[in-house]
């Protein structure tokens, strides 16, 4: 009987694990599962309230601590990185876009160039306020009609430009922690450059959408990187003195502390660094330094002397291999940039001798996917366009 009692608690505990380990990782290498996932609160949010003609935030559940809530419900899709800006003012897009995304989608052969126009041209917000006049009007999920007729690399970027940023970017790191095969780039990449709001509301986007904590998963990864994450956690209250930032870069964990917990003073440092030791700070890096280390200080660094400096840097090495990164172009040409396109073209051509454009066009073999990269890197940070979208 005890025999027969021990067997049942271990199978019960085993169940357990492979359920815990099954709800984040069944979505995770297929990139289908995990955008149905994520996108059902989308879906969800309307079938709700059928007879809506115009649903505003009104529509949206309320914070209640009393009350339990439904999956839909906790999992409601946050615009990005600011909840109170979710509106879904349907009459005000116009009828016009969503006639021609339509035909665009619905022809007997898909009008691909016309849908990259359209999804190229919105906002994040208006984003979601497209899917949810187009789900009104013709009843039908854009996000999964879009994936119908896309495919590849074009198929990734235009939904990972339409799904929420936090989901999008929690995504990305999961991948890195879990991928086969994936490379550190992208823990880098968003790590190296968002402050502490941004990675707060990635935490909330990762529990939403794998049921468990970002910081319990980043214990599998490398200590600076979950210096990255944890730094977001406080804020250093008193000034930095630059009096011996020599010592400071010789020292790893010293100077990972100061990235992570000065970001607005890497400049200065910078400044500093030059004139206490004759030398660059890029230069010290690169010789001291090794892998991933190496390119988490370089994009820190990089980022914080001027953004149009680390976007040559990234871009060249997406496209510099006999294989293009794919994944990395896309995050990339999604990130927030202060940046003109124009500003990050220029300092490429002066680095590396060659025309951006010209790099694209001959690695990239989808000429619309390359165009879709473009329009994106050609949007600098910007208030909602009011008004018609497209004429």
């Amino acid at each position: 009987m005890r025999l027969l009692l021990g067997f049942a608690v271990c199978v019960g505990l085993v169940s357990l694990v492979r359920s815990d380990l099954n709800i984040s990782m069944s979505h995770t290498h297929s990139w289908n599962g995990l955008i149905d996932f994520i996108l059902q609160p989308l879906t969800g949010l309307h079938k709700n309230n059928p007879s809506t003609e115009n649903p505003t935030t009104q529509n949206l559940p309320k914070n209640n601590p009393s009350e339990e809530k439904s999956p839909e419900e906790h999992r409601i899709v946050k615009s990005h990185f600011d909840s109170s800006s979710i509106l879904f003012p349907s009459s005000q897009m116009s009828s016009n876009v969503l006639v021609k995304l339509y035909e665009a989608i619905n022809s007997q052969k898909p009008d691909e160039d016309t849908i990259i126009k359209i999804i190229s041209a919105h906002t994040h917000q208006e984003i979601i306020e497209l899917q949810a006049s187009y789900q009104e009007l013709y009843k039908l999920d854009l996000l999964k009609s879009l994936r119908s007729i896309l495919t590849g690399e074009l198929e990734k970027a235009v939904i990972s430009w339409m799904i929420p940023r936090n989901y999008y970017y929690a995504r990305e790191i999961h991948s890195a922690l879990f991928g086969i095969g994936a490379d550190e780039r992208a823990l880098i990449d968003i790590f190296g450059t968002s402050n502490n709001s941004i990675i707060n509301q990635i935490r909330m986007g990762y529990s939403e959408i794998f049921f468990r904590s970002i910081d319990r998963d980043m214990t599998f990864t490398l200590e600076f990187f979950r210096r990255l994450l944890y730094s977001s956690e406080k804020l250093q209250s008193h000034i930095f003195k630059f009096d011996n930032v020599v010592a400071i870069v010789e020292d790893e964990l010293s100077f990972l502390d100061f990235l992570v917990n000065y970001p607005s003073d890497v400049f200065q440092f910078a400044m500093e660094y030059y004139k206490q030791s004759g030398k660059y700070l890029e230069n010290t890096i690169i010789e001291k330094y090794s892998g991933d280390l190496k390119r988490t200080f370089l994009s820190i660094v990089y980022y914080a002397k001027g953004e149009n400096n680390f976007f040559a840097r990234r871009l060249h090495e997406c496209l510099e291999g006999d294989i293009v990164d794919y994944n990395s172009l896309i995050r990339l040409a999604i990130m927030d940039k202060r940046v003109s396109y124009d500003e990050i073209c220029d300092i490429y051509k002066r680095q590396y001798k060659r025309e951006l454009h010209d790099v694209m066009s001959r690695k990239i073999r989808s000429e619309r996917f390359r165009k879709f990269i473009e329009a994106l890197f050609k949007r600098k940070q910007e208030p909602p366009v009011n008004g018609p979208l497209m004429n």
